[in-house]
């Protein structure tokens, strides 16, 4: 009996053990499924649809904070101004963290409902120039910031060039007489692309830019707007108008191939109807994809007075969303963005460029933001003499009677003030 009682003993020892220990390993399996479905959710929000791009950087981010997983979605660039007003009345949270489009009247309206988060005082905006994180600072607080650098270029078709055996003009002679065989082979000289009036008449505001920076006034003409003096007589507007005004007499410019839908105007150009259209780096390579310089190649854009420089704007600007529950992560994930990412660790295009520190001193290329600065503003601020200023050249009106309607668009002109102008 006594044998039995121990072997009775043995067997229930052995069974306690094996539940035990069955009961600790389940256990264990179950914090790990716990800690796997626990991980820390950061959206993240990107305007266009290469996200792939970013990729590495946010496996290096998860690498170096393991608690956290970055979940990505985006919105097409033909559809972002739309999505942003709808997110903006609602009261649902757009992303934790967003890659936003740096259209100036789009990151107003965030801020001005409430929409971003306050960065002021955070330490990783050491990181970026003061003069480019005022873009985005409104009333003393900083809203966004600029983050990726985007050239703005004129870019050509080369199977369109072989057919009329010309190269990328080097001059505007050349370009004259490109646009001139491109009229009597009847393809379109240059095209543009908006899909409304408002879109188109912004684009249009890249002449202004170009004539602008030949002439060195973006600073003063910026400023005299920020003070209400700009007159329709000005000699840069007057410059600008004989621009619009010659190429349309010429027929490279006319409302027959300029207000045209976006995807239209893509579509014509690769099917080599038009020779150049009018776009930005990133918005280029989105639609083009892999034939991007190959097929098509960037360039500048002729203006009568000769060369321009090259211009910059942003591709990219951040934000924290206001309704995020996220905020320390989203803070953590834009120190990250500031101090641990170079030009090495993200696959942009040529011709774009980071704007943190690190990227700056790595590397040799000049900097400078007044394109995004005016154009973005000008927008704003004289949409409507603009946009009139621009239909009225295209419809044959004499220069004369366009300034004097153009100058009472200007005298009801009224100007936010707390708008930053360097």
């Amino acid at each position: 009996m006594i044998t039995n009682k121990k072997n009775k003993k043995i067997v229930i020892t052995v069974l306690l053990t094996i539940v035990l220990g069955s009961a600790f390993v389940f256990s264990l399996l179950g914090k790990n499924k716990t800690s796997a479905k626990e991980k820390e959710l950061l959206d993240v929000l990107i305007w266009g649809e290469k996200t792939d791009l970013f990729d590495h950087i946010f496996q290096k981010f998860e690498a170096k904070y393991p608690s956290i997983k970055i979940q990505v979605s985006f919105v097409s660039e033909n559809y972002y101004e739309d999505f942003m007003r709808e997110q903006i009345s609602s009261e649902k949270k757009i992303a934790d963290v967003i890659f936003m489009k740096p259209k100036y009247d789009t990151f107003l309206s965030l801020e001005t409902r409430g929409r971003l988060t306050d960065l002021t005082g955070e330490i990783y905006l050491d990181n970026y120039q003061s003069e480019n994180l005022k873009i985005y600072e409104v009333n003393k607080c900083q809203y966004a910031i600029p983050f990726i650098s985007n050239k703005l270029v004129a870019c050509y078709n080369l199977s369109v060039l072989e057919k009329l055996n010309y190269e990328i003009p080097k001059n505007a002679q050349d370009l004259e007489k490109i646009f001139r065989e491109a009229l009597r082979r009847e393809i379109t000289p240059i095209i543009f692309g908006g899909e409304d009036e408002k879109g188109f008449y912004e684009m249009y505001i890249q002449w202004l830019m170009l004539v602008l920076r030949n002439f060195n006034q973006t600073s003063f003409f910026a400023n005299d707007l920020q003070n209400g003096k700009v007159r329709a007589d000005d000699p840069v507007l007057l410059e600008y108008m004989e621009l619009i005004y010659n190429l349309s007499q010429k027929g490279y410019f006319s409302n027959k191939n300029l207000l045209i839908n976006t995807a239209e105007a893509m579509d014509a150009f690769e099917s080599d109807k038009a020779v150049v259209i009018m776009s930005d780096i990133w918005s280029l390579y989105q639609q083009l994809g892999d034939d991007f310089e190959k097929k098509y190649m960037p360039g500048s854009l002729i203006v009568e007075e000769g060369e321009v420089n090259e211009i910059n704007s942003l591709s990219f600007i951040l934000g924290i969303d206001s309704k995020s529950d996220a905020k320390e992560n989203a803070n953590l994930f834009l120190e990250f963005l500031s101090t641990d990412v170079n030009e090495d660790d993200i696959e942009i295009p040529e011709g774009m460029h980071l704007l943190n520190t690190e990227a700056d001193e790595n590397s040799s290329y000049k900097k400078e933001y007044d394109y995004e600065v005016y154009m973005d503003k000008c927008a704003w601020w004289i949409k409507e003499p603009f946009k009139d200023m621009t239909a009225r050249l295209l419809s044959d009106q004499k220069i004369e009677d366009v300034i004097a309607s153009t100058e009472e668009l200007f005298e009801s002109l009224t100007i936010p003030t707390y708008i930053y102008v360097p």
